[in-house]
């Protein structure tokens, strides 16, 4: 077992996960009964390398379906973001 995988096995440290679904599910209540039309189910989750964001990630999906897309190229060893021109519009 690789020190990646092991560490997904140990407990989640913190209340950022359940935080992040009691904030969620209501949203998806609103969204369900049409209360809010969202023009994408999607959010941004931002902080330095190595805090545990992927880690957190996992543990929502216990309670939603979640799609992690990295917003992010490399461009020799530089870690540089997509600029949103750079995305396909919604009718693309």
């Amino acid at each position: 077992m690789t020190e990646l995988a092991a560490f997904y096995k140990t407990p989640f440290v913190g209340n950022t996960a359940t935080d992040l679904v009691d904030y969620l599910k209501p949203l998806e209540v609103e969204i369900k009964m049409r209360r809010i039309i969202p023009y994408a189910k999607a959010f941004p989750v931002v902080q330095a390398s190595g805090t545990g964001k992927s880690r957190m990630l996992t543990e929502v999906c216990s309670a939603f379906v979640l799609v992690h897309v990295p917003c992010y190229k490399f461009v020799l060893g530089w870690s540089t973001y997509i600029h949103t021109s750079d995305l396909p519009s919604r009718g693309d």
